[in-house]
């Protein structure tokens, strides 16, 4: 283990990420890493200046890439030169698939054309269904950010801000880039920061109780990690000092869904002061795309995330486009004739996911007691009775949940 003490930042910064990379990424990932390297497009250099580091993992199908690229030139944080952050994004598709022609790469050499103010590092690798997760794509996005950070003189590497964003983002605070860079500068124990994720205002003209239907899903994914202390839609995408995620081994690589939740989960153990939520800093506003296909497709909205660039096989068909929200024809027919059904069949999906694995045994028992307390007290803050018999979840009531959602919406 090297003496940081009697290194300079740029030295300590690239013996700091040569150790996370040996350590933390295996012999085939990197290989990959080389290979991202070599693809990359007009690389250049990160600029020393650099604080805010944004990665974007794309399915070569993705259609609205273009569109999140662009809310990036709205951020304060923007002038003249933009060397206080840069967005890299990486797509990937099978072998067989044509990257270069591809509409994700598209319409990233689209917007690096038209908008060369704002620094963008585009590079594809060539991750096979069967291997592919969206933690070790993350994984694999941040070994190549840092990699790059620390072959910067003079680049702080640990006080480099990894920001883990989507390519299909509606809407980002214009101060987010700004408000990011400021509270870890102002905080120094600061090792993760989350926010405020919602859908776009406009969707809710198409289809408020569809809608409706999607927020409450989101609501139950926090229940069944055990997060009931409010009902807001946490923000799953986060932002991680380099310090700290390279200490805690960066993204684990067989994560499905929720890839930043145990980077989260091991920064927090540092102390009161190494994790924080602020929705006035991170606020975003995210397609409700995946919610559409759990929907159309008959699945549980968990069954939607568990992996990344399925839905571009379905993409015709469920599609976003730029302005308007596209339902279903069976997002249509969600009335309040079927809505108790819709919701009691996701509260099942969400309890059994959460047994998922238990012994037969008191272990089984103990596990239940916990998912029903927590499901309980979880239902109570959302206007829903629950009970239960045996391994089914009843709807008692949802009458409050009701008056809620007509409340909130009879404007439309």
């Amino acid at each position: 283990m090297p003496n940081l003490d009697t290194m300079s930042s740029a030295e300590s910064g690239r013996e700091q990420v040569d150790e996370f990379l040996q350590t933390h990424l295996r012999v085939s990932e990197t290989r990959k890493l080389k290979q991202i390297k070599e693809h990359a497009v007009s690389e250049e250099p990160m600029s020393p200046d650099c604080r805010v580091a944004i990665m974007i993992p794309a399915h070569f199908a993705e259609k609205n890439l273009g569109k999140t690229l662009l809310k990036f030139l709205e951020q304060t944080a923007m002038d003249e030169q933009n060397k206080t952050f840069e967005i890299t994004v990486l797509v990937n598709g099978p072998d067989g698939v044509d990257l270069p022609s591809s509409p994700a790469y598209q319409q990233v050499l689209e917007v690096k054309q038209r908008y060369p103010e704002l620094t963008i590092n585009l590079c594809h690798a060539n991750f096979q269904k069967s291997e592919l997760t969206i933690g070790l794509l993350r994984k694999q996005l941040a070994a190549y950010t840092l990699d790059r950070a620390a072959s910067v003189e003079g680049m702080d590497v640990e006080n480099l801000v990894l920001v883990t964003q989507d390519a299909d983002l509606q809407d980002i605070n214009e101060d987010y880039v700004k408000g990011v860079d400021e509270t870890f500068q102002n905080n120094p124990e600061l090792g993760a920061l989350t926010g405020f994720v919602d859908y776009p205002q406009e969707d809710f003209h198409q289809d408020h109780l569809f809608l409706a239907v999607q927020r409450f899903n989101d609501i139950l994914e926090m229940i069944r990690r055990f997060k009931v202390d409010n009902t807001i839609f946490r923000a799953g995408n986060s932002c991680f000092r380099g310090r700290d995620y390279m200490a805690v081994g960066g993204h684990p690589r067989s994560r499905k869904r929720a890839e930043n939740t145990p980077i989260y989960r091991a920064i927090k153990k540092k102390g009161p002061n190494s994790t924080a939520f602020d929705r006035n800093v991170v606020t975003l506003v995210t397609s409700a795309r995946r919610q559409m296909i759990a929907l159309g497709e008959g699945l549980p909205l968990a069954e939607r995330y568990e992996t990344f660039g399925e839905e571009g096989d379905l993409a015709e068909k469920y599609q976003v486009p730029t302005n308007e929200l596209q339902i279903p024809e069976v997002a249509h027919k969600v009335t309040s004739v079927n809505f108790a059904e819709l919701l009691q069949n996701e509260l099942q999906a969400i309890y059994d996911k959460g047994l998922d694995g238990v012994a037969e045994s008191g272990e089984k028992e103990a596990s239940m007691n916990r998912m029903r307390k927590f499901m309980k007290r979880a239902g109570f803050f959302l206007g829903i009775q629950l009970d239960f018999e045996g391994d089914k979840v009843i709807l008692q009531d949802m009458s409050k949940l009701k008056e809620q959602i007509l409340k909130k919406y009879s404007h439309f």
